[in-house]
């Protein structure tokens, strides 16, 4: 199980609904910071029908791959994104994600 920390309530719902779409199951939830009276929000979700395969999503359509990556990238994440070439159309995409050094510390205070 993968989890993305993403402080909007507005893109955890965006990134939910294309991770929906692409048949992962997917948990929203909520931790609170040690010693803070703050929280972390969070996703976590999985795919039952794939091998788990940390830090990596696999979208089936360009748009939503933009979409997730520029709110990953909007919540200090470093994104790669892949796709293949098929008879001249872009196919199979899937995004690389890693949480900045930065940010895995606060999450990790």
């Amino acid at each position: 199980m993968d989890r993305l920390y993403i402080t909007s309530e507005a893109d955890r719902s965006a990134v939910a609904a294309v991770l929906l779409k692409n048949k992962y199951t997917v948990r929203s939830g909520s931790q609170r910071r040690t010693g803070s009276r703050s929280y972390d929000y969070f996703l976590e979700f999985w795919n039952e029908g794939k091998k788990p395969v940390e830090n990596k999503i696999s979208i089936d359509e360009e748009a939503d791959q933009l979409t997730v990556a520029t709110v990953l990238i909007r919540n200090k994440y470093t994104v790669r994104c892949f796709f293949q070439k098929r008879n001249g159309v872009k196919e199979y995409f899937h995004l690389e994600y890693e949480l900045n050094l930065a940010a895995k510390k606060e999450v990790e205070e």
